[in-house]
This record gives C-alpha cells, structure tokens and sequence, in this order.
C-alpha cells in the first residue's frame, strides 16, 4: 500500500519562489544522531538552531541548552548578532511550539518588534515554503555530524562555528554558481542594521524568594543572597548565564549556567550568609515587650449569667 499510494493521490503542485536580497532568514532546529554532550559529558537530545539567508544561503547554526521561547530567542539573536550582523524583513519559522501554535508567543512578538521585522509561521504540512533550511539541515547531518567527536557544548559550537566558515559558507553552491559568502554582501545590503541595544528577552515575572533561597532554571536549583528570603526577586536567563536581580534592580546572583538536568549550584558566600543568619536567630534572645498587657476580668461572665435573687415582702 505504501508503495501504491502516491499513484492514487491527487496532485500536491509548489510555487517557484523567488528570493529577494535582505528579504527572508529561515530557521529551524535539527538534532544530532544519538545527542549531543552537556556539562557533564552525558549525551541528550540537545537542539541545534540553524539559520539561513534565503537569497544567499549563508548559515549560521547555535547549539541550545533546551527549546524554550527564551533560549529560542537568545539563539535567534545571537545568530543575527555574530554571524549575519543584520536583520532581514521577516524571519522564517515552521510551527515550532516555543514560537507559537494558533499565533505567536507574546515574547516572540516583542521579540520581532524590537528587531523591526515579521516573524512568520509556514502552513501546517508545507516543508517546501523553508526548503533551504531543510536542506542546510541535511547538509549538517550527512557532512558534519557524522565521524565527529564532541566533548561539551563549548566543543560543538566551536566545530560548528569553523565548519561553517571554512566549509559551507566558502563551498560553490550549485544553484548560486558562486560561494554563499559572496552573495551574502548583496544580501546584507539590502538588510537593515542591527537595533541600537538588544532586544529584552528571557526574563521571568518576579517571584518570592523562598525560605532554602534557590531559583530552578530548566530543572536546575541557584543559590541566591539568603538576605532576600521572602522578598521578590527577578530571573534572567542567557545561554550561558543565570542572573537575579533584587527588588530595586540590583544584582543578587550570577551564575553560570548549567545544561546538565538536576544540579544545585551553590555560590560559597550565599552558603555562609545562610549560616551565619542562622546562627545570630539562635544566639540572640527573643526581645521582651516593654509594656504590660492587662489580664481580663473573666469574672464578668459569671456576672452576667447569674440569676439575680428576688425579695418577697409579707
């Protein structure tokens, strides 16, 4: 039946399209074979966001500790920060759950606005409308990740930043008849420029620091100053980095962070604070009030219920 089916479906007919210098980036994720390292060397299905150029088909790929919106966006901009130092008019997405379903997450559109450009999300079941990602994906898996060796994400996104550079942004491509890094120069000028400060993203709504003064960030735990305890306090997250940020803005903790699952990470000074802090409850007295506190009269319910005695007069 699989092998008869295609005779008996109807038509399925793709536009040719035409791709303008500066006008469309496409992205998607790929994963390697059988994972990739963290921290610890353990093997996952780390995601590998990938980012072409569709006029030029310069690409650029980053290695994500997880495909949240957050590090989805630190991704996007770092690829457009470093490697193509320009925004085109509209990135390309496929229905990726961390850029949105029905409609885009409310951090991708802010996301867009602060770069000046769409983000846009191909029709369900239409692979051919980001073809070029696709195909840059397939590149990666049959001439990059095969017979290599990685030993931390640092490692893989050094192999892949000189793959890229020396292989398959300077390869003649067989459509272009020339390399994507020459095309790319037509195709960054007629990008525009990079907005003047970077756009704000991966920041969570302010929670209340609880009592074992620890944050989770992806499964993780981070210590935080134990003199914020019960206030609210504000994580901000990067791909390589887990900052809180106090009540009025100041930082609190800064970590680096950590792509391995279940780890507590523990700044040494937040640990001896915490000690210090319970110590100075345990020694020092509990303070006595300086003023007295009258004592009830309970005697006037008796009052109130008795029966008063009633006189006869002969």
């Amino acid at each position: 039946m699989a092998r008869i089916r295609p005779e008996y479906l109807p038509p399925d007919p793709v536009d040719t399209l035409d791709h303008l210098p500066g006008h469309e980036i496409q992205c998607d994720l790929t994963f390697a074979p059988g994972g990739l390292p963290d921290d610890t060397g353990l093997f996952r299905t780390l995601p590998v966001l990938v980012m072409v150029a569709s006029h030029s088909r310069f690409a650029g790929a980053r290695i994500l500790p997880s495909r949240t919106t957050d590090d989805l966006l630190a991704g996007m901009w770092d690829l457009l920060e470093h490697t193509f130092s320009a925004v085109p008019t509209r990135l390309v997405w496929d229905r990726e759950p961390g850029i949105g379903k029905a409609r885009l997450r409310d951090p991708v559109t802010a996301f867009a606005g602060a770069l000046g450009c769409k983000i846009v999300q191909t029709p369900p079941r239409d692979p051919e409308s980001k073809g070029i990602v696709e195909r840059t994906n397939g590149y990666l898996k049959t001439s990059f990740f095969p017979a290599r060796r990685f030993t931390s994400p640092k490692d893989v996104q050094t192999q892949l930043d000189d793959w890229f550079t020396t292989v398959a942004n300077v390869r003649t491509h067989a459509v272009l008849k020339t390399s994507p890094a020459e095309a790319f120069t037509t195709d960054r000028a007629g990008m525009r420029p990079l907005p003047p400060f970077t756009p704000t993203f991966g920041t969570r709504p302010a929670v209340r620091l609880p009592r074992n003064y620890y944050i989770t960030v992806d499964t993780n735990h981070y210590s935080v100053d134990p003199a914020y305890v019960d206030r609210l306090v504000t994580v901000h997250t990067t791909l390589h980095q887990v900052i809180v940020n106090g009540p009025g803005g100041e930082a609190i903790a800064t970590h680096q962070r950590i792509w391995a699952k279940g780890r507590t990470i523990t700044d040494p000074a937040h640990q001896a604070a915490a000690k210090a802090m319970r110590q100075q409850r345990v020694t020092t007295p509990a303070p006595r009030t300086s003023f007295d506190i009258d004592i009830a009269d309970l005697n006037v319910y008796d009052r109130l219920t008795s029966t008063p005695t009633t006189r006869t007069t002969a």
